[in-house]
């Protein structure tokens, strides 16, 4: 029941963010509901698997580009439409996906860029390559709040939708940095890793001889690539050190057992 609660709650967030998005994308947009129109689905996703934050993503893109639609359809026909709609639908869901990859593996200050750059990105290749300019640039939504347009000056549209997004991502951030922590423990425990730990017959022997049932486990081969993904180094740490920190407590009963991998004395 909890699960299917979660579920129904992303998918609220979802709809929420496709219907901002909506009014941000509209003839008449709302510069307001660009702000904190991609707020609630990265919430969302940040707390979701990949494969749900992708369609989280999909799922607020297809709304968002639904106030548009009826124009698209008059100016270059119904298959037009559908087109542009869909392209630009699994265009916001690439950056939903990414920000949430990003967030799982990098620091805040550059995770939080992630979301902001993948749209600038497309907008500086749309502008360049485009017959039409920077039309559809998610910039203009912007065009009844002056004090947004100005930072154009720096990089035309794509420094716009930057700021915009950049916003979201920050406040989405965070949202999500000051949940409880047990929700914080159940988010980690969906994400982080699984170890493969198993027993170690001749160690488990060894100890049945002193007469104690304590059984010494060993880390399997593909556990080593799984430690590593586990925390990202901080300046002036080594990978190996950030990589192993969160094993370290394993490895420290382990040092007698050659299969146990302890990071190196010296940084790498």
């Amino acid at each position: 029941m909890s699960s299917f609660r979660d579920r129904a709650v992303r998918a609220a967030a979802a709809v929420l963010s496709g219907w901002l998005l909506a009014l941000a994308g509209s003839l008449q947009p709302s510069w307001m509901a660009a702000w904190i129109g991609s707020v609630p689905v990265l919430v969302a996703a940040f707390t979701a698997t990949a494969r749900g934050a992708w369609l989280l993503g999909l799922i607020a893109g297809l709304i968002g580009g639904s106030s548009i639609f009826g124009y698209y359809a008059t100016v270059a026909g119904d298959a037009a439409a559908v087109s542009i709609t869909v392209l630009k639908a699994l265009l916001y869901a690439g950056g939903i996906r990414l920000a949430v990859g990003v967030r799982r593996r990098l620091p805040a200050w550059i995770a939080v860029c992630a979301f902001p750059a993948w749209f600038a990105a497309f907008d500086t290749l749309i502008a360049a390559f485009s017959a039409n300019g920077t039309a559809g640039s998610p910039a203009y939504s912007q065009m009844n709040f002056p004090l947004a347009l100005q930072v154009a000056a720096f990089g035309g549209a794509p420094a716009v939708t930057f700021l915009v997004f950049l916003f979201s991502s920050t406040l989405a951030h965070a949202i999500v940095a000051t949940e409880s922590p047990a929700r914080a423990a159940g988010r980690l425990a969906r994400v982080r890793p699984s170890l493969s730990v198993a027993p170690d017959a001749g160690s488990a022997t060894q100890g049945r001889a002193h007469g104690s049932a304590v059984e010494t486990p060993k880390i399997t081969a593909g556990a080593a690539p799984a430690l590593l993904a586990w925390s990202w180094p901080r300046p002036g740490t080594s990978v190996w050190t950030a990589g192993f920190a969160g094993a370290w407590p394993c490895c420290g009963r382990l040092r007698e057992d050659s299969r146990c991998c302890a990071p190196p004395a010296t940084a790498i």
